[in-house]
C-alpha cells in the first residue's frame, strides 16, 4: 500500500510539473544539442589531478619547514 501511495505521489507531482512548465515550442519538445555527450561537463572537470597532488604535497612540505635553520641542527 505504501509503494502505491508513493507512485501516485510521483505521478502526481510529475503531472504538475509537466503542466505547469513553460512551453517554448508545441512541436519540439527536445533539442538534440541538449544530448551531446562532451558538451555538458566539458570545461568543468580538472584536466591533470597529478599538478594538484604535487602543488598540495609541496604545500604540505612547505608548512612543515622549520623557520629557523638552527631548528634543523638540533
Amino acid at each position: 500500500m505504501t509503494a502505491i501511495a508513493t507512485l501516485l505521489a510521483v505521478a502526481l507531482f510529475a503531472a504538475a510539473i509537466y503542466h505547469y512548465a513553460p512551453r517554448t515550442s508545441e512541436r519540439n519538445l527536445f533539442h538534440l544539442d541538449q544530448f551531446r555527450p562532451a558538451a555538458p561537463l566539458a570545461g568543468l572537470l580538472p584536466v591533470d589531478h597529478d599538478q594538484q597532488r604535487l602543488y598540495s604535497d609541496l604545500a604540505a612540505v612547505h608548512a612543515h619547514k622549520p623557520e629557523d635553520e638552527s631548528e634543523r641542527a638540533a
